[in-house]
């Protein structure tokens, strides 16, 4: 059996759907008159999410746009004006949900106000504003710049302009020889690194045969110096220092380039440097080049290579048979270059033999030639040699018929001299014994008894002056 329903039936459920469909938008306007709590914290940024059963503030069968506050389009609000919190009207809302006007939190700019306008509003919210807040400026400015930050298109200061890399296997302190390069090179010199084709470098490196290799790439010349240096003798604790001086001798005669009157024909392609890198570097090098030259180091007085004239005194043992001999010799010394000299003498010397109980005096005046090689130890030389001499000797008996005997003789030797100068003054000694090749007797009966024979010993002491 069918039932059909009455047309009022009918009617009167579409008008209670109707109904249902406008109650959302009526009970909005409750909501809004509602107080907003203050210390409830905003949604973080980025979480747009509305609260369940908001809706956009249309009426049914509104035909009005409204722009994302709810108001109507193209309409505008003065500055300063309240929303408008009366029932029947329309509130509007941010993304999270919050009502237009309520404090913002320092997590994020409202929705719909870009970065720009937030830190020139004085927000101070986004990474803009907390960079200001980290380097203590006020929001809105630009942030500071941090130390890894690409360097500026400016100039960079030329004060920077060497790096120094130094393999461990070196065996240095890295940080004395950067501290002593910079006060060698200039004392306001900084070790800092610049752009690649501003910064001087030098390679420090281990190299063959215990030596270190010095490298130098200088972009202000456009040119590479290398060295090798040996510190393998050197103390541990000056091997630092003296390989500073070695890193600031080669980086200046790089950088000396720059003090050539004229500029080089031909610019050469690594000069990379910029101009005022290039000024800086040409002006250490110049105050090297210009110091003025050290003073020669206080030392003892060496003798000079000029003719120097002794007078000595001498004294010894000659003959045969043995005697005593005294006598004195005027020596002159002859430099024949660095480690060699000549000797030339004349000497005057007088003995007394005994020979079958009667006395015998011998006179004798000679000249000799010395060869000899010397070192000098200061003002100290000392000198050895070979020798000859040649002269006449005279031989008297004493007593009744006493006979008088004039000869030749001569002779070769071994000699050793010892001179100390003071000034002009020269203090000598000498050792010298030799053999007589030549000799010279006194006979009786065919028979010698006394004379300059066998071999001869003296010592001999003198003063002089530098001719």
């Amino acid at each position: 059996m069918t039932r059909t329903s009455p047309p009022g039936l009918v009617a009167a459920l579409f008008a209670a759907g109707a109904l249902l469909a406008a109650a959302p938008a009526a009970g909005q306007a409750p909501d809004a008159e509602a107080p907003v709590d203050e210390g409830e914290p905003s949604a973080p940024p980025g979480e747009g999410e509305e609260p369940a059963g908001t809706s956009p503030d249309t009426t049914a069968g509104s035909d009005v746009s409204e722009d994302e506050d709810g108001d109507p389009a193209g309409s505008e609000e003065p500055a300063g004006t309240p929303p408008d919190t009366t029932a029947g009207s329309a509130v509007s809302e941010d993304e999270d949900g919050d009502p237009a006007g309520s404090d913002e939190t320092a997590d994020g700019p409202a929705s719909g106000e870009s970065d720009a306008a937030h830190l020139a509003a004085g927000a101070g919210g986004g990474p803009e504003g907390e960079a200001a807040r980290a380097g203590g400026g006020e929001p809105g400015a630009p942030p500071a710049a941090s130390p890894g930050s690409a360097p500026t298109d400016e100039a960079p200061s030329p004060a920077a302009a060497l790096q120094i890399d130094i393999h461990p296997c070196v065996g240095v302190v890295p940080a004395t020889v950067r501290r002593v390069t910079r006060i060698e090179l200039d004392s306001d010199l900084e070790l800092a690194e610049l752009t690649p084709r501003d910064v001087t470098r030098v390679w420090v490196e281990c190299a063959r045969d215990d030596t270190i290799a010095l490298r130098v790439d200088d972009p202000t010349t456009g040119k590479t110096v290398t060295r090798r240096v040996d510190l393998s003798t050197t103390a541990a604790m000056a091997r630092s220092r003296l390989l500073a001086l070695a890193i600031a001798e080669l980086v200046s005669a790089s950088w000396i380039e720059h003090r050539m009157r004229r500029e080089t024909a031909v610019r050469a392609v690594d000069a990379t440097a910029a101009a005022p890198i290039r000024r800086f570097a040409g002006a250490l090098a110049g105050r090297r080049l210009e110091l003025p030259a050290a003073p020669t180091a206080p030392g003892p007085d060496r003798p000079s290579r000029r003719a120097k004239g002794l007078l000595y005194g001498l004294v010894g043992a000659a003959g045969r048979p043995a005697h005593l001999v005294g006598g004195g010799a005027f020596r002159v010394f002859v430099d024949l270059g660095e480690r060699a000299l000549l000797a030339t003498a004349f000497e005057v010397a007088r003995g007394e033999a005994s020979a079958e109980g009667r006395d015998v005096l011998l006179h004798r005046v000679s000249l000799s030639t010395t060869f000899a090689f010397r070192e000098r130890f200061g003002d100290l030389m000392l000198a050895g040699g070979v020798g000859a001499r040649v002269g006449r000797a005279l031989l008297r008996g004493r007593g009744a018929g006493g006979t008088t005997h004039v000869g030749a003789f001569g002779g070769a030797f071994l000699a050793g001299d010892a001179l100390w100068r003071w000034g002009r003054l020269v203090l000598g000694a000498r050792l010298e014994v030799g053999t007589i090749t030549l000799p010279v007797n006194g006979t009786r009966a065919g028979r010698a008894l006394a004379g300059l024979d066998g071999g001869w010993g003296t010592l001999q002491l003198g003063a002089g002056l530098v001719l």
